[in-house]
């Protein structure tokens, strides 16, 4: 019984563990991109925001 509570919780850890990691590349995919864009402006024409 006790195995397979601490199985549970080990799961759960991993589970949420891979959820996070994943936001976090999700940011910072979305922050590259805006930062190339940003560069991208600011290369061709001032651009204030």
């Amino acid at each position: 019984m006790a195995d397979n509570f601490l199985e549970k919780q080990r799961q759960d850890f991993e589970a949420a563990k891979a959820r996070k990691e994943q936001e976090r590349r999700r940011r910072l995919q979305r922050f590259a991109e805006q930062y190339r864009k940003r560069k991208a402006a600011s290369g061709h024409k001032q651009e204030h925001q």
